[in-house]
């Protein structure tokens, strides 16, 4: 996400979709990681 905003420039949302829900367990993990290791990680680089 930092190199992509470092190519692009600043942006204001970043949308996650699941197009397919067969292992729903799966796609909450990701959005649980995402949210609490992806983005702390991101804002305390900025």
């Amino acid at each position: 996400l930092l190199r992509l905003r470092e190519a692009v420039g600043e942006f204001g949302n970043i949308t996650l979709v699941a197009h397919c829900w067969d292992d729903k367990e799966k796609w909450m993990t990701t959005y649980e990681l995402f949210a609490n290791e992806v983005l702390p990680a991101v804002n305390s680089a900025l």
